[in-house]
């Protein structure tokens, strides 16, 4: 829950210096749902660039900076690394997931590189395999629930005469990336 709270957070914070995403995201939004109506799970097929703009807030919070520890069962080689057997590791999601040989612009906040590629792939704030988040359904459908709706309802803008919060993590060196703390006004729009 601390998790999808945070990447909310983030969110909301990539919109807020993104308005531009803001709006077509909201565009996308009100031709699904002609604006008479709650975002469903059952609009995902119809709303691509909101996944699209959830999986790049995803890369971007990259909430957990690393992985739960493993435990090599055997010799293992990663490009031109041996690690031996029996070698705790810890995978660094937030450097995977900025890698620029993946991500061109890797820093650059732009949910129109998942459009029509399969770039989500590559954005894997759950871990892959078979020790991946047991959340990762419910937490995806919690984001996308959430942040549809909010973008359906209101305009999300920064407070008069202030600045577009902070996108760098108040602690970039901890378990989890925080965000720091930050005004946002929710105007209503239906």
């Amino acid at each position: 829950m601390e998790t999808t709270i945070l990447t909310l957070l983030w969110g909301l914070i990539h919109i807020l210096n993104n308005p531009l995403v803001q709006e077509k995201a909201r565009k996308e939004i009100l031709q699904c749902t002609g604006g008479n109506r709650d975002v469903e799970l059952a609009d995902k097929k119809d709303l691509p660039y909101l996944t699209a703009t959830i999986t790049e807030i995803q890369r971007h919070a990259s909430i957990l900076n690393f992985n739960l520890w493993h435990k090599t069962t055997t010799k293992a080689v990663v490009g031109d690394y041996v690690i031996p057997e029996g070698v705790t590791i810890a995978p660094q999601i937030s450097v995977i997931m900025s890698n620029e040989a993946e991500f061109k612009d890797p820093y650059k906040f732009n949910p129109d590189r998942y459009i029509g590629s399969k770039m989500d792939q590559q954005v894997i704030p759950f871990s892959i395999g078979k020790r991946s988040c047991l959340g990762e359904g419910l937490a995806k459908a919690e984001l996308f629930l959430i942040l549809g709706n909010l973008l359906q309802h209101y305009k999300i803008s920064v407070p008069q005469g202030q600045r577009p919060p902070s996108t760098t993590s108040l602690s970039p060196l901890g378990f989890m990336h925080r965000t720091r703390p930050f005004e946002a006004v929710f105007e209503k729009l239906i």
